[in-house]
């Protein structure tokens, strides 16, 4: 089974198709927690863990008889000396400290050091926002700052209001996503009362590089996949203000490509009736119909998500609605979470998909 890392919250959903109640500041869907109350399992952490060279020098000292040369015991301080190089925090230390001087910050400013083998190169880089926390509002003002190479000179990647959240345990948050082919990211999310818009930046060619900005971060697990949130004023239509009202949030599926090496949207295409049918097992599209809502377009994410729109009319206004189904895991999917059935008061994310987003 997947192992899912739920990473942002996103909240309010007004009346009908899933509605949800408010969930405080950066809304989200409800069933997620508020960035990563766990990390991701691949989370940058400094240290814990022996490095194969630290395991080398242990080997040697413990199999290396008394009285043995001068000759090998310079190589074994050689093989230590390369060990404490290669060790995530003795690197991660000597990288904060170069964004430091290039920063003309001091340390209480640094914040969110992520430190990994961002390109599985084998040399660890490092990404960290140096600024301001405002904890109570879970705010941080300041610049992304990324450094690497020791022979290229810091750079200050961009600048603005971000999400900053502490654990449970009070530790910073570190905002890492490792997927198991290839490529770790480092994350950033603009500061906004019902969004959350990111920004992924990894390493190309030793050199920072943005792959992907725009939508809130969902989810993601370690196969590649990740869910993406956009949000919209689509849900209801006001007949008598001629507008729409009701703010929505939608995920969508994107995964990474290693081939491409980019992040790309699973496709989304329409079907019919009785494909709906067939890849939910049951015929949803008369449930539908029968509940006395009038069916839209039906469509098929790629990545197994089947998507129905419908909507449900009245003298004043027009609530649109969809109802979700995973085919991998035969379940309905809403801001309730995941159901067998569905029902406009549990199932569906509110507002209309569309082949065209």
């Amino acid at each position: 089974m997947k192992k899912k890392m739920l990473v942002l919250i996103l909240g309010i959903l007004l009346t009908g198709c899933g509605s949800a109640q408010p969930s405080g500041s950066g809304a989200v869907p409800e069933d997620q927690t508020q960035v990563t109350e766990q990390a991701p399992s691949g989370e940058a952490q400094s240290g814990g863990e022996t490095s194969a060279a630290e395991a080398s020098v242990q080997s040697e000292a413990a199999s290396s008889p008394e009285g043995a040369s001068s000759g090998e015991d310079a190589q074994a301080a050689g093989a230590e000396e390369e060990a404490q190089a290669a060790d995530p925090d003795t690197v991660g230390k000597e990288l904060a400290d170069r964004i430091l001087t290039a920063s003309g910050a001091d340390e209480s400013s640094l914040h969110m050091l992520t430190v990994s083998d961002y390109d599985r190169d084998g040399d660890y880089e490092a990404f960290a926002v140096v600024g301001e926390t405002d904890e109570e509002m879970g705010s941080l003002t300041g610049a992304v700052w990324f450094a690497g190479d020791p022979e290229a000179a810091p750079e200050k990647l961009t600048e603005g209001e971000f999400w900053f959240h502490r654990s449970e345990t009070g530790e910073e948050v570190i905002p890492l996503i490792r997927f198991d082919a290839g490529r770790d990211f480092f994350y950033i999310a603009d500061w906004y009362v019902t969004s959350a818009p990111i920004e992924l930046w990894s390493v190309r060619g030793d050199a920072p590089n943005l792959y992907f900005a725009g939508l809130s971060l969902g989810s993601w697990d370690p196969d590649g996949d990740l869910e993406l949130v956009a949000d919209g004023y689509d849900m209801i239509w006001d007949k008598e203000m001629e507008m729409f009202i009701g703010h929505t949030w939608k995920p969508y599926y994107f995964h990474y490509v290693p081939e491409d090496d980019a992040i790309l949207a699973y496709k989304m295409h329409p079907i019919t009736a009785e494909e709906v049918k067939e890849k939910v097992g049951r015929d949803l599209v008369a449930e539908i119909e029968a509940a006395g809502y009038t069916v839209g377009e039906m469509l098929y994410h790629e990545n197994g998500i089947v998507h129905v729109n419908y909507t449900i009319e009245t003298d004043t206004d027009i609530t649109y609605c969809n109802v979700n189904f995973d085919t991998r895991t035969k379940q309905f999917l809403s801001f309730e979470g995941t159901s067998d059935d569905w029902s406009p008061e549990e199932t569906g994310f509110g507002g209309s998909y569309s082949p065209e987003d």
